[in-house]
């Protein structure tokens, strides 16, 4: 197809819901007008490693988005984190052995670090 072909064609969205796209090719075999491009995804996790054993750090909280910014309360019984599994960040919260995970906002925007307050009763961010 060449370019005045290709003049009248309506536009078309990449399906890429997250990274930036980078490193563009066009092809243009037959009547079929293909792309390829690379995109940019990261996953971060939060990995725990126990100082008193030998084991290996092995991963806390995870999933297929990233989560990140983890701060154990004072009381060590919660943990409260950034994740991405929403789609947008947003903050969570979970026990101490990753148990009773929970989304605590839905802002749908960027966020400072979550920490916890001095007697494990509240959270702050910015």
């Amino acid at each position: 197809m060449n370019a005045n072909a290709a003049k009248g064609a309506a536009p078309t969205r990449v399906p890429s819901t997250e990274g930036a796209g980078q490193y563009f090719a066009v092809s243009s075999a037959g009547s079929s007008l293909r792309l390829a491009y690379e995109r940019y995804a990261s996953d971060y996790d939060i990995w725990r490693l126990d100082f008193h054993s030998e084991a290996q750090a092995m991963p806390l909280i995870a999933s297929t988005r990233s989560e990140y910014s983890a701060s154990y309360s004072p009381n060590s019984k919660r943990i409260v984190f950034s994740s991405a599994r929403s789609g947008m960040n947003e903050i969570g919260v979970c026990d101490a052995d990753r148990g009773n995970a929970v989304r605590l906002t839905s802002l749908g925007t960027y966020h400072g670090s979550p920490h916890w307050s001095s007697d494990s009763s509240r959270i702050v961010f910015g």
